[in-house]
Order: C-alpha cells, then sequence, then structure tokens
C-alpha cells in the first residue's frame, strides 16, 4: 500500500504556526488576481457559452451542444494516488518507470483501499474498451513548483513523458472522437509536500499549478486530442489529515508525524488555497475555451468533484451503504507510521460506510461515486461538471 500513497517522498520538515498565517497572501495572491480579472467577464460568458447541468434539468438538451461524444471507448488519465492502478507500485518496485507501451493490470491494490474510479467508470460506462493510466501515486504537476525528492513524480516531466512515448511508438491507439483525457492533480501540490506547508518552489505561486495544468492540455492538444475532463480539487481540509478537531481532524497521522498543533490553522489555510485554486480552474477553463481560443475545435468539461465530495459529506446516508452507519469523519484505516505499521482498522469491515480509507484518501465507494458522475460526465448529463466547446 506504501507504494501507491501520496506524500510518502518527502522527509518529515520542521514547520511552525507562524508559516501558516503569515505568508498567506504571498501563496494565493497570484490566483486571486488573475480571478478577480476573469470573473466579471466569465460570468457574462458561461450564461451564454458555457452549459452546466441543473439536477432539476436532467434532460436538457443544451449541453449536449457543447458535448458531442457518440462513441466513448478510450479514457487517458493523469494524476495521483486517487487515480493510480499499479504504475506507482511498478516505479517502487523496479525502481524506474514501466517500459513503453506498458498496461496497467487491473488491481484492487491501491490507495483507496480498493478499485481506483477510473477502473469504475470503464466498467460503468460499458463501452469502454482500452484504459490508459498514467496516475503515480506522491505526484505532482511539476517538480518545478512543488519539490519533490526521489524521482520526478510529476505529470509535466514523468506522466506525459510516459504518454509521449506510447504516442511516438503507436502502441496505444487513441482516436480522437472516441477518446477523453482527464487530468485530477493537486492532492500533493497543495499539501503537505506542496503549498499548505510553503513547500514550493522559489518564486512559485499558485498560479504556476493552475498554470501547469492547463499546460498538460497544451500537450495533449497538440497530439490530437480534443475532448478533455479537468477535475478540480476535493475539499483537503475535510480530510482528516487537515480537518479541523471538531470534524475528526487528527493531531498527528503516517503522512505528517510532525504536525503543527493548531489544526484550525492547518485547516483553514487549506480551505482557502482549495477555494482559489478551484475559482482559478473553474475561470480559466471557461476563458480559455471561449474567449483564448486556447483549444480550438476542442471540447472540455469542468468536473466540480469538490461540490460532489460536499454533497457526500453533508448527506453520508445517501451515499454511503455500508452494514455500519456511514461516516464522513473517521478513516476505515489510521496507522502510526508510512509504512503501514501499527494500523487500526476502525471500521474496514464495512469499507463501504466510510467517506475516507485513511487520513488522506477517498474510500473505495468515493472513488465510485466519482466514477458514476464522470460517466454521466461523457454522457452530457451531470450536474457536477460546465461544458464547454
Amino acid at each position: 500500500m506504501n507504494s501507491s500513497s501520496d506524500s510518502l517522498h518527502q522527509p518529515p520538515r520542521k514547520t511552525s504556526l507562524l508559516s501558516f498565517v503569515g505568508r498567506r497572501t504571498r501563496t494565493i495572491i497570484g490566483a486571486i488576481v488573475v480571478t478577480v480579472l476573469l470573473v466579471a467577464i466569465i460570468i457574462t460568458l458561461s450564461a451564454l457559452y458555457g452549459t452546466q447541468r441543473d439536477k432539476t434539468h436532467a434532460n436538457s438538451d443544451s449541453s449536449h451542444k457543447a458535448w458531442e461524444l457518440k462513441n466513448f471507448k478510450t479514457l487517458v488519465v493523469f494524476g495521483d494516488s486517487y487515480s493510480d492502478e499499479g504504475r506507482g507500485l511498478y516505479i517502487n518496485q523496479h525502481g524506474t518507470w514501466p517500459p513503453v507501451g506498458w498496461q496497467n493490470p487491473v488491481t484492487d491494490l491501491s490507495a483507496v483501499g480498493g478499485y481506483v474510479w477510473p477502473r469504475w467508470t470503464a466498467w460503468y460506462s460499458g463501452g469502454v474498451s482500452a484504459m490508459h493510466n498514467y496516475a503515480v501515486g506522491g505526484s505532482v504537476c511539476s517538480i518545478t513548483v512543488t519539490p519533490k525528492n526521489g524521482m520526478a513524480y510529476d505529470i509535466q516531466n514523468g506522466q506525459m513523458s510516459a504518454f509521449l512515448a506510447d504516442i511516438r511508438n503507436s502502441t496505444i491507439d487513441v482516436p480522437a472522437d472516441e477518446t477523453v483525457y482527464a487530468i485530477w492533480i493537486g492532492t500533493n501540490d497543495l499539501g503537505v509536500v506542496g503549498f499548505v506547508q510553503d513547500a514550493q518552489g522559489p518564486g512559485q505561486t499558485l498560479n504556476d499549478y493552475v498554470e501547469c495544468v492547463f499546460t498538460q492540455f497544451d500537450r495533449l492538444y497538440q497530439t490530437g486530442a480534443r475532448k478533455f475532463v479537468l477535475m478540480n480539487n476535493i475539499p483537503l481540509n475535510r480530510a482528516p489529515m487537515y480537518a479541523l478537531k471538531s470534524n475528526g481532524g487528527l493531531p498527528v497521522d503516517q503522512y505528517w508525524p510532525n504536525k503543527p498543533n493548531n489544526l484550525t490553522a492547518i485547516s483553514y489555510r487549506m480551505a482557502e488555497i482549495i477555494q482559489s485554486v478551484n475559482t482559478a480552474f473553474k475561470y480559466q477553463s471557461a476563458y480559455e475555451m471561449v474567449i483564448g481560443n486556447r483549444y480550438k475545435g476542442a471540447q472540455m468539461a469542468y468536473f466540480d468533484v469538490h461540490s460532489l465530495f460536499m454533497d457526500m459529506y453533508n448527506s453520508p446516508s445517501e451515499y454511503f451503504n455500508g452494514s455500519q452507519e456511514a461516516t464522513v469523519t473517521v478513516p476505515c484505516l489510521t496507522c502510526k507510521d508510512m509504512n503501514y505499521n501499527n494500523c487500526t482498522l476502525v471500521g474496514c469491515m464495512a469499507p463501504d460506510a466510510h467517506m475516507w480509507y485513511d487520513e488522506l484518501h477517498p474510500s473505495e465507494q468515493s472513488s465510485r461515486m466519482v466514477a458514476k458522475e464522470f460517466t454521466k460526465l461523457v454522457q452530457g448529463d451531470s450536474s457536477y461538471a460546465t461544458y464547454w466547446s
């Protein structure tokens, strides 16, 4: 399990409480400035060009005009341990990236305690015949923005390079009209090895992280990709690793053994960061598709996973159906160290009752919910998606 967990490649780092509250403006000001400049324009554009499904109007035809995908047969995924289905395990076992053309085995050995959402999406959709999952546990978007020790566990240098090598060698088939490309990254970039601890690279801001994600879509676009899904960040401030004590926040955990005592400062800091980058994602996707014409002829869906998780958090009985009472604060598994020793099984006999598998990772049941909504998104029917073309 250690191989596919996030935040395992950063040595313990002493952090004072002042770093959480004293440098807040410096790390989020970039995203806020850009957002403020775009909000007025993009709100108008959203009304004119974007389509977001309303739960009470699920049969509207408007979103289908912005997202036309008659044959969804191939899914390509980039991300971290929320999506990793074995690539990270291969890297840790062999000390190198998999060879060109390597395919993920179908496995439930993952950081979510079961099958990850891309695999569930392939099953739910029915028509998906190929899934190319480049996600690696512990990854960030760019090690330039948020440096990490060890190998290049990022999308920019590692995952995207693996994908481009497969394209050059024709080891994968990705027809433009049948393939969806999804990027879900940020758990580590914004977390304990990144911005929440002011561990980003020199001069790097949240804007650099946001732009890194769009740069990866640029690279995909240049290969002929035309159908993109940008998945925003979940409410990490609700995860036991970053939550308030009253919401199940843990004073120490396997991923942050030297955590500062003030859980309130940590949780509020994370909430601000998440809100800033998600807002930037939302409005920049609209800008790039409508005004900037950055991806001419392409289609993009902005998947508001944050809202999905908040709905699960606020109405757990509607999403978690284990034999025990649903819980959104107590993880299924807690461990005292990163090697998964001294673990406590809180309720893993009923994993479907838990929103979180451990302090940081969603459970398999939460991953199923992401997959169900992703399947609806591809069909143009998701109430959590905004579609652009």
